[in-house]
């Protein structure tokens, strides 16, 4: 049996619904594939939630504004660091492709600025042989309240 006939190949096809309900290719951003859940990996760091917000959306507030959440953003991504199996970076149309992995059950992670917030993805997602294709529907941004500021 060929060496690359027990892993798999992923094809990510990653796409945001903007505020007017078109959707637009996510451009040169990376892709991971993680062996747990963001908010598990998040809750494990003993990270405190910026205040009102859920973990995983504190994660997104702290990519959107580094300067103002730059140490929940450096805490966050040395714990998701830890936990990265497999990555790739999208092309100009969204598509991202993975080779080598060992069949397994991931958690497909990303994260994207927009203008005026973030798409986050955590998606618990099973690799088999062969090519396994993840059309990511359309994330919907996450809107930041512009008055808090």
């Amino acid at each position: 049996i060929p060496a690359d006939a027990t892993r798999g190949r992923v094809v990510i096809d990653a796409k945001i619904a903007t505020r007017t309900g078109q959707t637009q290719a996510v451009r040169n951003e990376k892709f991971y594939l993680l062996d747990r859940d963001l908010e598990t990996i998040l809750n494990e760091a003993d990270l405190e939630p910026i205040e009102g917000q859920s973990l995983k959306d504190s994660f997104g507030l702290s990519v959107v504004y580094p300067d103002r959440f730059g140490d929940f953003n450096r805490k966050a991504l040395a714990a998701i660091k830890r936990h990265i199996k497999y990555a790739g970076t999208t092309d100009s149309t969204g598509k991202a492709q993975l080779g080598g992995i060992e069949p397994n059950s991931y958690y497909l992670f990303g994260v994207t600025k927009t203008g005026g917030g973030f798409a986050l993805w955590s998606n618990p997602i099973s690799i088999c042989t062969a090519e396994n294709i993840l059309n990511l529907s359309p994330q919907q941004i996450t809107e930041m309240d512009r008055t808090s500021e």
